[in-house]
């Protein structure tokens, strides 16, 4: 990379283990600094959240990696990498998921959940732009996904999902990623409600 750009990939997703899956997050930067995950609550609890921040710092000459698995006591792990939100919005963005997920609401209200707390950040941040993409990996499709996974049907538990997320005021799109495997490579393939 050109002397004193930054870059930042983060991703997440499942890591199998013999009996289950665990979640994680990963990046890798050439400029985060890392927090550790905060716990809200003061007892542990399958039902506890955490939080971590990874903010921008300058620029290193070597890109470095960074993961952190989701413990067993939390339901909940908001990784924010990049620019920080708004000021308590931690705290909504972790009660607003956690009432979404108990009353059973579908993968893209969760998305739409983050994505509110981004463009509030854009609207402020010139930093942080609107337009966002958003994957879905629920833990059922997970388990049957194999080598190669297409993800471009809306969000459901038993499919992987990509979508773009032009704006607040704009309908999602749900985009099939550029795929390569098998000595073939898959581009272009969009898949738009009727």
């Amino acid at each position: 990379m050109p002397n004193g750009e930054r870059l930042a990939i983060v991703s997440a997703g499942w890591d199998p283990k013999p009996d289950t899956f665990v979640a994680f997050l990963a990046t890798i930067d050439n400029c985060l600094a890392h927090d550790l995950p905060v716990v809200r609550e003061r007892e542990f609890t399958c039902n506890s959240s955490a939080f971590m921040d990874a903010r921008f710092g300058k620029s290193r000459s070597e890109f470095t990696w960074f993961a952190v698995a989701l413990q067993p006591f939390l339901g909940q792990l908001l990784h924010i990498a990049g620019q920080p939100l708004i000021h308590g919005q931690h705290e909504r963005v972790l009660r607003d998921t956690r009432r979404a997920q108990a009353s059973g609401v579908d993968d893209l209200a969760l998305v739409r959940i983050l994505a509110e707390a981004i463009w509030k950040v854009a609207s402020v941040n010139k930093y942080v732009g609107k337009s966002l993409m958003a994957t879905s990996l629920p833990k059922s499709a997970a388990r049957r996904s194999g080598p190669l996974q297409l993800a471009s049907v809306p969000p459901s538990p038993e499919h992987f999902t990509a979508m773009y997320l032009p704006g607040p005021d704009a309908d999602e799109v749900y985009y099939l990623p550029n795929l390569a495997g098998g000595n073939t490579v898959m581009t272009g393939a969009t898949v738009e409600p009727l």
